[in-house]
């Protein structure tokens, strides 16, 4: 063997100063930019001091002291240099993560690789993760010091941890979502959401500081769903996450990966669930797991809403192939709004059948003609009610905002009738009828007095027939896409013998 053979070989064996080749090339190409950044850099530098200085004032205050148990001030700069790096500094990181891609215009050039949209982004948050673990890492043996001051629970701190790792992976990850996004939604949220999410998150971090316990507040041994926590939280994490960076994959892939088809699945599936949860849980498994599903769900049924019709043959090639039923799946799971009026139809029906099911009804009625039934139509019509007005306007290219639009008009109607019932003159609830053909309006009027049953009455048989009649109306339109739908069909399944030649 000659000595070049001998050389190109031998640069060929790891070393094991580089990343395995079964790496992710995203993950490693992000991993050595964030592992080079001076905010990585910085923040474990600062840290690191930080955590010296205060354990080493910890040590000469208990030593003048002369006793064992904690102090507040001290634990308060712990758990401040967690929450900071954890819940702040590396969920900011993510919202570049996407962006710099799309600033650069090397969306392509990646996926030259034959990576997928969605693998882009897990490689991104991964990157994110792994820096996030290593400055957790660092901080851990200063955790276990603290032990030898006293008045620490090490097991219950290292618990407070995790669950503060698992919200850091969600924030994480809602920020890969967000740098996909147009700029005017990233203003949107981050001007209306950080501000709330800060301040939750900075009340409960003075209330864990200066609690004056060492074990978790804000986590009992027994979740709200009658069994232990350890299970809950990170499933609801790994779900939020997938469904996260499937949002963040689906605003740059291409329309071939047929996104929509991967969120449409995962909302019924989630749907899905809740009739076990309600058969064995009762209401205590039911409410909690419709306040964790109801976000996602409700952001993919809106995204159904306001998607087109793609006129790719290949979307439509899987399911035209596969025979009848295959093709009827498609009618929900296609790209498109005609498609998301029978999803969302569907979502709506397996929830109610959850509700239905559960034992020992305590649903209250405010009385006997007042059935909590009738309020799912409405639900329904509010979600498909901008559709009619849409229709007219086939040419605007952001449809989301569109929809956004005529919902914030019904949200001022609603505002206008409330003015009306709540008048100088006196009290005059019957302001809010004439919101009746109106479903986003009659439902905020519904949410907003829920005790008035005369108004809850009247406006659930009102709304519902004026819902059908849209629907009606807009079955013309929806025939029509249906149409268009299987023209593509039968060209997918012409095209069949070409692929396989």
């Amino acid at each position: 063997m000659t000595a070049t053979t001998l050389s190109a070989s031998s640069s060929q064996i790891p070393n094991g100063t580089d990343f395995a080749d079964w790496l992710s090339p995203i993950l490693v190409k992000e991993l050595r930019q964030g592992l080079k950044s001076r905010v990585f850099t910085g923040s474990f530098i600062v840290m690191q001091v930080v955590m010296i200085i205060t354990m080493g004032l910890r040590l000469l205050d208990q030593s003048q002291s002369g006793t064992g148990g904690g102090s507040s001030g001290f634990d308060a700069f712990f758990w401040a240099m967690l929450w900071l790096p954890l819940l702040l500094l590396m969920p900011t990181r993510g919202l570049r993560a996407l962006s710099d891609e799309s600033r650069a215009n090397t969306f392509d050039l990646v996926q030259l690789t034959r990576m997928t949209a969605f693998r882009i982004a897990l490689g991104k948050w991964l990157a994110l993760v792994a820096q996030t673990l290593l400055l957790v890492a660092a901080l851990l043996p200063y955790a276990v010091l603290r032990y030898y001051f006293g008045g620490v629970d090490v097991m219950s701190d290292l618990i407070v941890i995790a669950y503060m790792l698992m919200a850091s992976m969600v924030l994480t990850a809602g920020a890969v979502a967000l740098s996909a996004a147009p700029l005017a939604v990233r203003i949107i949220v981050l001007a209306g959401g950080l501000p709330m999410v800060t301040m939750g998150m900075s009340g409960l971090m003075m209330m864990r500081m200066f609690s004056g316990r060492s074990g978790s507040f804000m986590f009992s041994s027994s979740s709200s769903l009658g069994g232990p926590d350890w299970w809950l939280f990170p499933c609801m994490t790994a779900l939020y996450v997938f469904m996260l960076l499937e949002f963040a994959a689906s605003m740059f892939a291409p329309p071939s990966e047929n996104h929509p088809a991967r969120k449409r699945t995962m909302a019924l599936l989630l749907s899905i669930i809740l009739i076990p949860a309600a058969w064995f849980g009762g209401l205590e498994w039911l409410a909690p797991l419709m306040a964790f599903f109801a976000p996602l769900v409700g952001w993919v049924a809106v995204e159904a809403l306001t998607e087109r019709t793609v006129s790719l043959p290949a979307i439509y090639a899987p399911f035209a192939r596969r025979g009848f039923l295959a093709r009827g799946l498609g009618r929900i799971l296609y790209p498109g709004w005609a498609t998301a009026v029978p999803f969302l139809i569907l979502v709506l029906g397996i929830i109610t059948l959850a509700f239905e099911i559960v034992p020992y009804r305590t649903i209250p009625q405010l009385q006997d003609e007042l059935d909590p039934r009738m309020l799912w139509p409405i639900i329904f019509f509010a979600l498909i009610s901008p559709l009619p007005l849409m229709v007219f306007f086939p040419r605007v290219n952001r449809r989301f905002w569109l929809y956004v639009l005529i919902q914030l008009i019904f949200g001022l109607l609603f505002v206008a009738a409330n003015i009306a019932a709540d008048s100088p003159l006196g009290k005059n609830p019957g302001a809010f009828h004439w919101l009746a053909p109106f479903p986003s309006a009659s439902l905020l009027a519904i949410a907003s007095d829920p005790n008035d049953a005369s108004v809850i009455v009247f406006l659930s048989k009102v709304t519902t027939g004026c819902g059908l009649v849209m629907l009606a109306f807009m079955a013309f339109y929806i025939l029509r896409e249906f149409r268009v739908i299987s023209q593509l069909e039968r060209v997918a399944m012409d095209e069949k013998p070409d692929v396989e030649n």
